[in-house]
């Protein structure tokens, strides 16, 4: 095993650990049903970056670290599909509620 391949391991396995905080945090979007105290702006930043970095990884011939960026960009789409998805059903309920 050379530095290329320790180096792909480590980074794929980070990127697929993070990955699992990030469900962290759809699990509890998906309990509460309501976006509070965050932005999403920075996650939908985080998911382009996660798409570029498929394509990198891959011609970087880094398979686990794509991998693990698959998990990850998957995490930060489902956050902000969830995100967007709850922010407006909030405001249809809360329109009809007027």
């Amino acid at each position: 095993m050379n530095f290329g391949d320790v180096s792909d391991l480590v980074n794929g396995g980070l990127e697929f650990i993070g990955s699992l905080f990030l469900m962290m945090n759809v699990v509890q979007l998906y309990k509460d049903k309501a976006v509070r105290g965050v932005k999403i702006t920075p996650t939908i930043f985080f998911t382009l970056w996660g798409s570029y970095s498929l394509y990198y990884y891959l011609n970087l011939n880094q398979l686990l670290s794509f991998v693990g960026a698959i998990c990850l960009t998957l995490a930060n789409a489902i956050w902000v599909w969830a995100a967007i998805y709850y922010t407006i059903k909030e405001k249809k309920e809360n329109a009809r509620r007027k």
